[in-house]
């Protein structure tokens, strides 16, 4: 039972009372992974792996109103799909190589849709997620410092998807219908929310003695990430624009890494980005409409620029 608030009225009376139906469920999933290795030499492995993923149902407890839709409960999500790579020490051991490729299948994709700032879980049809991965580490021939980079490219898609949710004021012409006095579109082959297509990352760390007490440490790493839309409703105004993000941090110890000072820079650029982004409630007209005025949205944004000392003491030898 699910017990209903209404303001200047207490006590509560069963009649506030709203049965949900059905009022328990159980979901069930067998998760099987396997990873094949083979190294055929010391210096190069190569792997190949199965995986089956599983997300439980629930219930929706945050529902307005339980009367239009007694049954709150949402179906698991599954993902199943394969992984194959290898990693790799090459030119005298000073370049390592890590490099993987994916594909994977979901099935009762849970969408979490945002009305009047009220979140809603639904299934949601299927998705296809592919791409490849690759690392690189480079040890260089002045002592002391290293190479790093990274990308990552990521094709995440919609494969066939029932009642994704409109925005606020999107129209028929944006592709919004009511369908069964719901407002829904169409978001087959579209790409899945926060999937950036691509990342990028570079940095390098350096590390020296001074005198025969001390070291020096330097890092220094930038991270780019292409654009990607940030709600289950691929609107438009929720799409987040490429950015990157600069850190670094310089510390000094003595030889033995008992005490540590370090100084510590993050976004050092002060770059502001959001990973999701909803609905402002009660702005823009209803969804599905011939006409309509797209409504605001408000997003959770990242932290600024941080700057931070931390001090570390390591006891014993």
């Amino acid at each position: 039972y699910v017990r209903n608030s209404f303001i200047g009225k207490f006590p509560l009376t069963d009649a506030d009372n709203i049965q949900v139906t059905p009022d328990r469920k159980s979901w069930n999933d067998f998760s099987p992974e396997v990873t094949v290795t083979h190294r055929p030499t010391r210096k190069l492995t190569v792997f190949g792996s199965y995986k089956h993923g599983f997300l439980s149902g629930g219930f929706n407890s945050s529902v307005v109103d339980y009367t239009l839709s007694p049954d709150i409960s949402y179906d698991q999500e599954t993902i199943k799909g394969f992984e194959a790579g290898l990693k790799a020490l090459v030119f005298g051991d000073t370049l390592r190589i890590n490099l993987a490729g994916y594909l994977y299948k979901l099935r009762g994709l849970q969408l979490t849709n945002y009305v009047n700032a009220t979140a809603t879980i639904k299934n949601a049809g299927d998705a296809k997620i592919k791409g490849v991965e690759m690392d690189l580490t480079y040890r260089t021939p002045l002592p002391g410092l290293t190479l790093n980079g990274a990308i990552a490219y990521n094709d995440a898609k919609f494969g066939s998807i029932g009642g994704a949710p409109c925005s606020n004021g999107q129209t028929n012409a944006l592709g919004c219908f009511i369908v069964d006095g719901v407002p829904q579109q169409n978001l087959d082959g579209t790409r899945l929310p926060r999937a950036p297509k691509l990342n990028l990352s570079a940095g390098f760390s350096f590390d020296a003695e001074i005198g025969n007490n001390f070291k020096l440490g330097l890092t220094g790493g930038l991270t780019h990430s292409s654009s990607y839309l940030t709600d289950a409703s691929s609107a438009p105004l929720g799409r987040q624009k490429a950015y990157t993000l600069l850190d670094a941090s310089i510390r000094l110890s003595d030889k033995n890494e008992h005490y540590t000072l370090e100084l510590i820079g993050r976004n050092l650029t002060d770059k502001y980005y959001f990973v999701q982004s909803n609905d402002m409630p009660f702005t823009g007209t209803p969804a599905g409409g011939v006409t309509g005025v797209l409504g605001d949205r408000y997003a959770n944004v990242s932290r600024g620029r941080e700057i931070m000392i931390r001090a570390t003491y390591r006891f014993g030898n």
